[in-house]
Order: structure tokens, then sequence, then C-alpha cells
């Protein structure tokens, strides 16, 4: 068989048998498996299909030799294994060479079980583990620090993490490990040549034979099973938690950890600003944590490359508080400050804020937007703007630094994580590890949160030190509703709140196509909405979108307003993230933080609410018309399915009293039904 060896006759070996596992296996009942260790050929490697534009990577893996099992039928496991370097055992923390694991070299294995196989090879199977320096700048390269390697088939109940085998001849030697949640250089090798790695060429130091080696971080890596292929969901690297540290002595809380990094938290949110009128945290003597918060009360947001405000109006319409924003483009400067002008928007780049700024809020929540022009799929020649792109990326880490936010969100093109531009998914997520964060990143297709377009994007969430990492929110939306979901977002229902006297949708002003272009059934997705506008026309193919069609289909509420040309405002709308799915985003993630904090939704007095769907308030209408703002728009309970089909398409977002804003009761002349008047 390739891949397996004998021993030799005449070796010093010595092994105790201990049990046998019986039954015999079939081809058709393979166990979950990753890869193959062998002598003569390239082993314990992952192949990956970077060959289309598709967001999802192939791993082809080998599915005979490795499982989440510890033992396979027919195997025999061992209590022990002399061989050359000494007596090895399960628990023992080994040094293996010729192992892969794709494009990653393993350099240890901690041995979950020694076994011997029917045709006489024995091998050591466990969890692996990678040096950082060989983790593709993914983490500091920080000598004698390494970092666990975890892959989950998706579709195992067991919910167990692979193991890896290898062969016992690729054993070297056993190493001390040491597993520790505290933030580098603690319980670092005191040895003088212990420190960065400037380059992969210190393994002959004596430091990298003798010195413990210390694990911070594990790399978790999703998969969903195809037949004999794994398709990888999502990868995190995620630091070592506190509970997961055995040894008192490397133990610290993550509370103190938090404290270091950013200094006091406010549980429930840190706004309004006027912290000696809440109850506060101390994060390093875990004070106390009040429960519910107070109804003014929010998570706070800093958006950085913040466009015509897509991020700030779906976080927004999850109930955070946008704080900064910064954006370097003179054109959607407009636009952001008619929308959000009690935030603070700072007109320049990112390193200039920087520069600029002495002192910056400790926001709750960063969003990080960089152009994505330059590693889009869709990209074939250079441009002027493609060194510009790039330095964009690169300064996000500087502004991570200057914020310490405690939750990090990150929207790119999925283009990033192609081969060709692997390397600055790297650097980036290299920005996030550096300072501690925890961060996920995976490709989602943002209908299953509600987009009404065909649209997929990576989108990253990292957590600050001493903070859990969030998951990602679950998909809310299916093609015909499958599974128990919504059905997608069509663009009939993205449309439908659309009225003609609505600004931007003069549809007389519009192309118009003679002869009209083929029809189509609007009850569909739509496909990606581009700076263009994309090349799609209206349903009935007689004429272009509108500018608030275009909006609406990007997931803009009716009143987000824009400011510039057609072009201009073209471009404002195709660079937005989608509002609709950020607010599915923020909302999971506030939830998240919520429950992190001990803390629970404000619940308003029942004296302070109107059942809208009571019948004795049948004629109550609520006019939610910004000051200055026409036409008036009117909605009554009678109205109430319109009103569904709006908040379900993202239309709609729930009004609040807070602010500038005001509320105003009184009679029209209809008969003197209520009406309730909410200007902002």
């Amino acid at each position: 068989m390739p891949g397996l060896l004998s021993l030799d006759p005449g070796g010093d070996l010595e092994v105790l048998f201990e049990r046998q596992s019986g039954g015999r296996r079939s081809r058709g009942s393979s166990v979950s498996s990753t890869c193959t260790v062998g002598r003569d050929e390239p082993v314990q490697t992952i192949f990956l299909d970077l060959s289309s534009d598709d967001e999802v990577i192939d791993l082809t893996i080998d599915d005979s030799e490795t499982t989440t099992a510890q033992i396979k039928y027919g195997e025999h496991a061992l209590t022990s294994y002399r061989g050359p370097s000494g007596i090895i055992k399960p628990g023992d923390f080994v040094e293996v060479q010729q192992v892969k694991i794709g494009k990653y070299q393993v350099n240890f294995i901690l041995i979950s079980a020694i076994v011997r196989t029917i045709m006489g090879e024995h091998k050591i199977r466990g969890i692996p583990y990678i040096r950082n320096r060989y983790l593709c700048n993914m983490l500091p390269k920080k000598r004698n620090e390494v970092c666990q390697i975890l892959h989950f088939d998706k579709d195992d109940v067991t919910r167990a993490p692979t193991l890896v085998d290898a062969n016992i001849r690729f054993v070297r030697k056993p190493h001390t490990l040491i597993i520790t949640n505290a933030i580098w250089p603690q319980h670092s090798a005191a040895s003088p040549c212990v420190g960065l790695v400037h380059d992969q060429a210190g393994e002959g130091c004596v430091a990298e034979e003798t010195d413990p080696l210390v694990c911070r971080w594990k790399f978790e890596i999703r998969s969903l099973r195809q037949a004999a292929m794994f398709k990888p969901l999502e990868e995190c690297l995620v630091r070592v938690h506190e509970s997961e540290v055995s040894e008192a002595k490397y133990r610290v809380a993550e509370a103190e950890i938090s404290n270091i990094w950013r200094g006091r938290s406010f549980p429930g949110g840190s706004w309004p600003l006027e912290a000696e009128e809440r109850p506060t945290t101390d994060i390093k003597t875990n004070g106390h944590r009040p429960t519910p918060r107070r109804a003014s009360q929010k998570y706070t947001l800093f958006d950085s490359f913040a466009g015509a405000g897509g991020v700030s109006r779906g976080a927004k319409m999850a109930g955070l508080k946008v704080t900064h924003a910064i954006d370097k483009a003179a054109e959607v400067w407009p636009t952001y400050r008619t929308n959000f002008p009690d935030t603070r928007l700072f007109q320049g780049s990112v390193d200039e804020y920087v520069r600029a700024e002495r002192r910056c809020p400790r926001a709750d929540f960063l969003h990080l937007s960089p152009p994505c022009q330059f590693f889009s799929p869709a990209h074939t020649r250079e441009s002027v703007h493609d060194d510009t792109n790039i330095f964009a990326l690169f300064s996000c880490g500087s502004l991570i630094d200057k914020v310490r936010p405690r939750i990090v969100t990150v929207e790119q093109t999925f283009g990033i994580t192609h081969d060709r531009h692997r390397m600055y998914l790297c650097t980036l997520i290299n920005d996030f590890t550096q300072y501690g964060y925890s961060v996920r990143w995976k490709i989602v297709k943002l209908c299953t949160w509600g987009s009404a377009q065909d649209r997929k994007r990576l989108i990253m969430i990292a957590a600050a030190p001493g903070e859990r990492l969030p998951p990602y929110p679950d998909a809310l939306y299916s093609e015909n509703g499958a599974g128990g979901l919504k059905p997608f977002v069509t663009i009939r229902e993205a449309l439908q709140g659309i009225r003609q006297s609505d600004p931007l949708h003069n549809t007389s002003t519009v192309k118009h196509f003679e002869p009209p272009r083929p029809p189509y059934n609007p009850d569909r997705l739509a496909g990606t909405l581009t700076t263009s506008g994309s090349d799609s026309c209206y349903p009935d193919g007689t004429r272009d979108f509108t500018l608030r069609e275009f909006a609406c289909l990007q997931g803009f509420p009716w009143y987000h307003r824009f400011q510039g040309t057609r072009t201009s405002i073209k471009r404002q709308i195709g660079n937005a993230f989608p509002p609709n799915t950020v607010m599915v985003l923020y909302q999971h993630l506030e939830s998240w933080l919520l429950k992190q904090d001990g803390m629970t939704r404000h619940q308003p007095s029942s004296n302070n609410i109107i059942c809208l769907t009571d019948r004795a308030h049948d004629d109550i209408q609520i006019i939610d018309t910004p000051v200055g703002y026409s036409p008036r728009r009117q909605k009554s309970v009678r109205q109430q399915n319109q009103s569904y089909r709006m908040y379900r398409s993202g239309m709609h977002e729930p009004l609040e009293i807070e602010d500038h804003t005001t509320a105003e009761a009184y009679a029209p002349a209809q008969g003197g039904s209520m009406a309730i008047d909410l200007t902002w």
C-alpha cells in the first residue's frame, strides 16, 4: 500500500500492546479524515483548488488514514513505544517531520493514541501543532510559540476535531508544552535567542531544541464533507481561553487581560458618555454589572471607510449609536453629514486620523471596509488607484490600536481569499492577532441575511483580548424558504415600498429602451450591484432603474438621502455594505455583547406602550417624516400588510425618540383621529 511502511526486523523497538479494536472496516464506512503520512511521497497534504472564482476552496483529502476516533477498526492500541528517541506514550508532545496540512507544515503532535495497523505499521495519532512562523504570517513570528490546528467536519455529530496520523519513523523527540492564555511575552522561554523571528532559519538555535514551547492560539477550520472532499466554510484564529488552561500558574483572568488592553468598559454600552451617572465595571476587579440596562444606553460604533453611510445606517437600525466616522472621499461627505449630523465625521484618511487625534474614544464596535477594487475578481488590469487601495488595507492595524474596540467587523470582496491575494488577507489577519484579537472569517451570501442581491462578501469578526469571539448570525433566509427560513427577498419586494414622489425616483429622467429589453420575473434575486449601477433594467424591460430603486436594491431605507451627481450617487450606492444585512449582523453582535455583559435589553413600562394591532387604536396614524422632508408618509394599522413587507425587505427602520427627535400627538381634521408625529 502506498504510504505504509514496515518496521526493520532488527530495530531496537519495544512495543506494549493494550487492546485491539474489533470489527472489519468496509469501504463504505470510511471515517472522517484529513490527511495521510507516508515515507516516499509528499504527505498530509490538502490540495487547494483556486482555479475558479467560487468563494469555496476545495480541500482534497485521502479518506483512509486519519479520523476523529482515536482507534480505527483492526488497529491495536499501544500503551507506549520505545524507539531511537526514547519511550513515547499518549499525552506526550512530540516533534514530527514530513507532515503537512495543505501549505501548512505540521511541526508537532499532541499524541492521543499510538497504534499498530494490520500491515505492521506503527503510527502516532493526535492533534497537530505548527510553529507560529509557518502560519503564513497570520500570527506574529515569535520563537518557540506554537498554534494548535483543529479541523472540524460540520456534519460530524461528535463535534470532535480530526486527528492526524504520522508514521513512527518521522517522530523526532518529545518537547515540553505550555498552554496559556497570557499575552506574550509572559511564560515565553528565557533564552537570549527567543523573540521575534524575521526569517525561518531559527531551527539551529539551542532554544529551539531545549526550551519549552508555548501555545496561546488555536487555528480552527470548519468544513463541509462532500464525498472524499472537504469544502472549508469558516476559519478562525482564537486565543486560548482561561477555561482551557489547566495549570493555575499559566492562567490569567480574561477580565484582567481586557482591562490591560482597553481599560474600563461599560456593560450594556458606552453611550451616553456621562460615566459618573451610570454604574460601570472596573473589569480588573469584576465590579457590579446592572441588569437590565438603561433605556437610553447603547453600544457605540466607529465607522471607518464610511462612504455614504451603509454601515452607519444598518448599525443605527440595529440600535447602535454611531459616534465617529472616517472617509477621505469628498464626494461622500455631504451625503454622510445629511444622514448623520450628530456623528463626528473625520474628512481624511485613516492614517491622517491616527496622526491627528491624540486621544480616541474607546468605541464598543469598530467597522473596517477598506477599498476592495484591487482584490476584486473583476479587477483584471492595473489601475492608478491600486497602491492607494493597498495602503488603505495596511492602515487598519493602526486604527485598531488607536480605538481598541471590543468587537471589530470587516467587509471585503471574497477575491482577497484567492491565491494571488492571499498574502494581503494574511497581513490583515496579522493586524488583529498582533494585538491579541481573536478573528474569524468566511464568505457570506448576503441574501441569507436579507439582501435582495445574489451578492457574496468576505465578512470578518474579531474580539479584543479578554473578550469571547462571537459566532456569525444564523441564516434568516433561504431559497423558497427551505429549512423553515423565510424565502429570499426578491426584486419585487425590495422595490414595492417606493412611491413615485420619492426623491431620486423620477422615472421620466432615466434611460428608456427602444425597443424594450426582454422582461423578466421580478420574483427573484438581483445580480450584484456595482459602482456603475449594474447592467440590469426594470423588470418590464422598458427603462433603467432609478437611483432610489438602486438604493433600495442595495438595502437602503427609503428615507436615506444622497447628495451629488447621478454618477457619484451610483458610485456611493454601489460601494456600500447593504444596510439591511448590516442590521442583521449588528443585532446579532449586540445580543452577544449583552449576554457577555450579563445584561438584558431595556423593557419599557406597559403604560408607555400603544399596541397598534389593537382595534381600540385603529384610528391612530404614525407620521414618521423628517423635518423639512416631503412627501409626508403616513402609516396606520390598516396598512399592516404593507408595513410588514417594508420591514421584511429591510426598508423599514424602527423609529425612536432620542437626541433631537420629538413626538407630538394631535387630532387631525379627520373626525378627531389620534395621530403621533415623530420628526427628526
